[in-house]
């Protein structure tokens, strides 16, 4: 493995939804689509993950036009595994839309160098833990907003 990037388990209410955008769950319909978002900010595919793992847990998508520009799944009581967005914003209705969701608050592995985590801060999410991102092969800068797992 090699170190990435610094990390840190944040958690907090990311506010409500903002106006045009629909936070829904998805389906194994969405697979696809979320897998080609997936692909676009990371650059490899999480289709298989994507689509087991909506066996056990629920997944939710930001749409924007109709078109999905967030995704992710909940493990449990708010917390997130993975989740890619097109942007910062898309993100956060994302958050906001899981926070509804599951009545709570929102818990996320997010990189502590960035833009979304201070604006994370500023919106009162708190710190858990500090984590470090490695990764084992190929590996490239997100191209959008990227949240990993905490499971490998």
């Amino acid at each position: 493995f090699e170190v990435k990037a610094p990390l840190a388990r944040i958690v907090g209410h990311p506010g409500p939804v903002p106006p045009g955008v629909a936070v829904r769950t998805i389906s194994r319909e969405d697979v696809d689509e979320c897998d080609r978002l997936y692909v676009r900010v990371q650059g490899w595919s999480r289709r298989v993950d994507l689509r087991d793992a909506l066996g056990d847990f629920t997944g939710y998508a930001a749409l924007r036009d109709g078109r999905i520009v967030a995704c992710t799944y909940v493990l449990y009581a708010g917390v997130v595994a993975w989740a890619v967005a097109e942007t910062d914003d898309d993100m956060m209705a994302l958050l906001a839309g899981v926070g509804a969701a599951v009545k709570g608050p929102v818990g996320v592995n997010a990189p502590t160098g960035t833009a979304f985590f201070r604006r994370c801060l500023g919106l009162g999410f708190r710190v858990e833990k500090p984590l470090t991102l490695m990764a084992r092969g190929g590996w490239r800068e997100s191209r959008g907003c990227y949240l990993p797992s905490g499971i490998y």
